[in-house]
């Protein structure tokens, strides 16, 4: 919800602290992670793959990549599913009051957590966000709270879409998913292509800065707009005619939006 330059600010401050090595060090956590719910899943034989590893996997690695205190973690999950729904239509006024409730008490866990995390610093991404600085400027408290829960609900809700929406269109179609065991190298190629078959966020909102013309109409400057990811990324004029089909190997899968 920022322009420039706010958010050239705010961006340069939290990738000094977001660096590749804090990002690369959570493979072997991710690894270890997902390998415990396979074989929990193996043990059990059968089960909601949501439940077992969509849900709880993300925001495992999001926990362990901030340092979050172990105690908050269950109902900081609970906030955030709630939390997540506002990006999608919400016409129930009960769940939009629950939303606010949970935006409400997420601030205040994710301020009590900082202030936790300040006593008790550590090699993770919160203590990196705590001490960054440019010169004199850096984060502030109401800053830091956000970017945390920006963390949560951007990087939760997204990977547990991608997840499911991907295993179930792998289900649903046998030969991709038969493609997918045989060829090698195929993996990130079909992550994108998984990304654009079925949009983990299906809407985006903007606010034009100019009258903006699209698809022989103009939208004037000044208004917010709700765009589709998920209809742009079935463009036939982009992705062919088979738009609507899984297709792991498309050469351009990395255009989705």
């Amino acid at each position: 919800d920022r322009d420039p330059p706010d958010h050239t600010r705010l961006r340069r401050l939290v990738a000094k602290a977001f660096t590749p090595r804090t990002v690369d060090g959570l493979g072997p956590v991710i690894d270890a992670l997902v390998a415990e719910s396979l074989d929990r899943i193996e043990d059990e034989g059968a089960v909601n793959v949501l439940d077992a590893l969509a849900f709880p996997l993300p925001f495992a690695v999001i926990s362990a990549m901030l340092g979050m205190p172990e105690n908050d973690v269950e109902r900081l999950r609970e906030l955030s599913a709630t939390i997540v729904r506002s990006l999608e239509p919400v016409p129930d006024p009960q769940i939009v009051r629950e939303i606010v409730a949970a935006e409400i008490e997420m601030a205040e866990r994710t301020a009590e957590a900082i202030a936790w995390k300040r006593e008790h610093q550590a090699d993770d991404l919160l203590t990196g966000l705590i001490n960054v600085h440019d010169g004199d400027d850096a984060l502030t408290d109401d800053e830091l709270v956000s970017q945390v829960i920006l963390l949560y609900v951007a990087g939760h809700e997204t990977t547990v879409n991608l997840i499911g929406n991907g295993v179930y269109a792998l289900l649903n179609d046998p030969e991709q998913a038969d493609v997918l065991r045989r060829e090698t190298g195929i993996e990130d190629n079909a992550i994108e292509e998984l990304l654009r078959y079925d949009s983990p966020v299906q809407l985006t909102r903007r606010v034009t800065l100019e009258d903006y013309p699209v698809g022989g109409h103009v939208v004037p400057k000044g208004r917010f707009i709700i765009a589709s990811l998920g209809s742009s990324n079935r463009d036939e004029s982009v992705f062919g005619p088979d738009a609507d089909r899984v297709r792991l190997d498309r050469p351009n899968a990395k255009q989705h939006v």
